[in-house]
């Protein structure tokens, strides 16, 4: 017993209760998230009928919005007792590096994000919702409500996997251990985003430590998901 103790060594109930609650939520997630799952259970109801698309990946956003920041917040706070603004990358951190991450990424990034969205993998994926694009209204309704998707999912890996570990282990794999289930999560997307998000789970996760902020990341990312869903929408009409 004692052999097996010191292999949790540098570990405490923060990071040993936040790392196992992820591989149950990353289950969940997987299964109940699905958008799959939404349409066996309620895609029957009339008023879902002709727009499945639109309420399953909806009910994905909110479902993760919940489970992926809701939930953890609340056991941050209420069993952790910390601080979700000081401890937990909600406040803004190192605005300064956090605002030229931001700056930099909305300039170099449409370029390769348009190109990529006019490949077949990705013109079959997107736009998740097929009407996404049809006008200004629709759009930003719908990336609206991807915002609560990126909140979910930044504060998940970024924030909640992350900050738990902070001073336990050395950063690398800190950020190691939210990038490969992070990356795993990708597995049935287009390959050029799955690989993507090994890139993405390596930056992201570097820039929220270095910022101690999600909000940085977050931005980033939603702005991806936003362009993606647009670029994809523009070359189906093409």
């Amino acid at each position: 017993m004692k052999e097996f103790k010191e292999q949790f060594n540098g570990f405490e109930k923060e990071s040993l209760v936040a790392l196992v609650l992820a591989s149950f939520f990353l289950v969940i997630f997987a299964y109940q998230g699905h958008p799959s799952f939404f349409i066996e259970y309620f895609g029957n109801l009339d008023w879902v009928k002709g727009k499945e698309d639109f309420y399953s990946q909806a009910y994905r956003f909110f479902f993760t919005f919940i489970l992926f920041f809701i939930i953890p917040a609340i056991i941050v706070k209420f069993y952790f007792k910390k601080s979700l603004i000081k401890d937990y990358g909600l406040g803004l951190g190192d605005k300064k590096f956090g605002f030229s991450f931001v700056l930099l990424s909305f300039i170099i990034l449409p370029l390769p994000l348009y190109i990529n969205a006019a490949s077949p993998d990705f013109l079959k994926e997107y736009p998740l919702w097929k009407d996404a694009g049809a006008n200004l209204s629709s759009y930003f309704l719908w990336i609206f409500m991807y915002l609560f998707y990126y909140i979910g999912w930044e504060f998940f890996f970024r924030g909640f996997m992350q900050f738990s570990l902070v001073g336990k282990i050395a950063p690398f794999f800190i950020i190691m251990m939210q990038t490969l289930p992070s990356t795993i999560v990708h597995i049935g997307k287009p390959e050029g985003e799955a690989m993507s998000a090994i890139i993405a789970g390596l930056v992201f996760g570097a820039v929220a430590l270095r910022t101690r902020s999600i909000w940085y990341t977050l931005l980033v990312h939603w702005y991806v998901g936003a362009l993606t869903e647009l670029f994809c929408y523009l070359h189906r009409g093409v």
